[in-house]
């Protein structure tokens, strides 16, 4: 079954190649950064000409990709502030409202939903609401270093907006992925105790789902995701800089 996954992945990553008019390398171990150096050209380029710059990264990518410690490491060594979505989701032991996620009744959520107080459609998953409040994203787009970790869905909530204060310019969008598909699968494998089950065998097909969202997930002024960042093994604080140099 791994396998079948595995074909799927590489199989992706080179329509990704393909889709950024980049010619894919000779071997599946250079596709990733492949991908990253074709991109995050594109990026810097982009950012460059333009005279107004970024102040929000969305950052997303499959579990076991490593977000969270990129996320971590912006914050701790760059100077970044997380903004933070809404949730219906009730506090997890250990947690802190408002660290990752603020957290309100399902009653406030559907009340601040009827006002327009959400960026796009707020998702509902396993029961449980999200929402990204549209005054939150203003502060963060008018000033200082942002991070949001997310799916590649979100930008398509700014790109679809009507709301004028979402400048195109002020925020960009980065995916984050594993070297390769066999390293993804040993990160998922070292996190779960069951390694071989259907347990994991979703966890990997979801992965792959997130992958082909950033791949087909299009809007006609520009993709949803800007770039691809590959995390190597033990060398997070390597990705993060690499991306913190973006809203320099």
């Amino acid at each position: 079954m791994t396998t079948t996954l595995k074909t799927d992945w590489n199989e992706t990553l080179v329509a990704l190649l393909h889709s950024r008019a980049v010619d894919a390398p000779p071997t599946f171990l250079e596709m990733a950064e492949a991908i990253q150096r074709a991109t995050m050209r594109q990026l810097a380029d982009r950012i460059g000409s333009n005279p107004c710059h970024p102040h929000l990264i969305f950052l997303s990518g499959p579990s076991g990709a490593g977000k969270g410690t990129i996320v971590q490491t912006l914050l701790s060594q760059y100077g970044f502030s997380l903004l933070t979505r809404h949730t219906t989701r009730p506090l997890g032991p250990g947690e802190t409202d408002g660290k990752q996620y603020l957290h309100i009744t399902e009653n406030k959520f559907q009340s601040m939903f009827s006002n327009g107080e959400f960026v796009g459609t707020p998702r509902n998953r396993y029961g449980q609401w999200r929402g990204l409040c549209r005054s939150n994203l203003h502060k963060a787009l008018s000033g200082g270093r942002w991070v949001m970790e997310g799916s590649a869905k979100t930008p398509l909530d700014l790109l679809q907006d009507a709301d004028s204060k979402i400048s195109q310019a002020t925020w960009i969008s980065i995916f984050v992925l594993p070297p390769t598909f066999e390293e993804l699968e040993k990160r998922l494998r070292s996190r779960n105790r069951e390694t071989d089950g259907e347990e994991f065998i979703a966890r990997l097909s979801m992965s792959i789902k997130h992958l082909k969202e950033a791949l087909t997930v299009q809007h006609v002024d520009r993709p949803t995701v800007d770039a691809f960042i590959v995390n190597q093994t033990d060398q997070s604080e390597i990705a993060a800089q690499t991306i913190a140099s973006l809203l320099s």
